[in-house]
């Protein structure tokens, strides 16, 4: 069966949420509050600037979703219903600041702040009992006991690289990647929700490799100059191994920025640049 992976996006196994302020951090230490519509999460606040973002993880009730804890009211919310993103704005800032690292580790050890419990990263999750995710997910194995959904996940640097998400039996657990949350904040500070972009080409699950099965006439993908037999190797500097690759990377494009893709045409290798669109769907 042939899928438009930029319009594949089945529900995650579990919601989490974004919450944005733009006051400078002032509490210290990471806030332990529940979401209302169910949920409990450890939220915490990144900080640049004068710009503090509080992330942690919603119920999966989007539209009942609210900050419990928060000493005034948010002044706007949007949610996602795609990707289960839900952003609150507030003019008060929450919890210990942190910076985000530019994407997450491929392995190695990820901490809870603190020095608290590590959880060495095992893989990329691409799917989930057969279904492709919207984007990958990490798997992690754990020292002890998986961290609350929510909490965030440091480098060797001290950097988030990911936010602990669901937990899989007593020691393992997934984690949002931080290349995702740098998509969301994208959207979040533009006042919209995430746009998904529309590149006008087609690919296939069952080939295994991310090779272009169809171009629409007059779609970026055709406009850029990709063909039908096209095998993508690289998109926005993201290599491209096979569908799930291709699926995430789709996520994390920008409608509207030009994108360099790399390519596998006859054995040849091609560089053309593509201006995804915004997907009317």
């Amino acid at each position: 069966m042939v899928l438009f992976p930029e319009r594949c996006f089945p529900a995650l196994l579990t919601a989490f949420c974004l919450i944005l302020w733009f006051d400078p951090v002032r509490a210290q230490g990471l806030l332990k509050s529940g979401f209302g519509g169910g949920g409990e999460s450890v939220a915490f606040v990144i900080g640049e600037g004068r710009e503090a973002v509080t992330l942690g993880v919603a119920g999966r009730n989007l539209s009942a979703a609210k900050l419990d804890g928060a000493a005034a009211s948010p002044t706007a919310k949007f949610a996602d219903p795609v990707s289960r993103l839900v952003v609150f704005r507030s003019p008060q800032s929450l919890g210990q600041g942190f910076r985000l690292a530019s994407r997450a580790p491929m392995g190695g050890l990820l901490r809870t702040p603190g020095n608290g419990v590590g959880g060495r990263i095992q893989s990329r999750v691409e799917a989930v009992s057969g279904k492709y995710l919207p984007f990958t997910l990490l798997r992690l194995n754990y020292d002890g006991s998986p961290p609350t959904p929510g909490t965030p996940l440091l480098n060797a640097s001290g950097a988030v690289a990911a936010i602990a998400h669901g937990a899989v039996g007593e020691k393992g657990g997934y984690a949002l990647p931080v290349e995702v949350l740098h998509r969301a904040l994208e959207s979040a500070r533009q006042g919209k929700g995430i746009e998904k972009a529309w590149l006008g080409l087609t690919l296939s699950p069952a080939s295994g490799s991310p090779k272009i099965m169809r171009v629409l006439p007059d779609s970026p993908a055709s406009r850029a100059g990709l063909a039908k037999g096209d095998v993508l190797t690289e998109i926005g500097g993201m290599r491209v191994a096979d569908y799930g690759d291709a699926v995430n990377a789709f996520f994390l494009l920008r409608p509207g920025k030009p994108t360099l893709f790399k390519l596998s045409r006859g054995g040849v290798t091609k560089q053309l640049t593509l201006v995804p669109a915004v997907s009317k769907s």
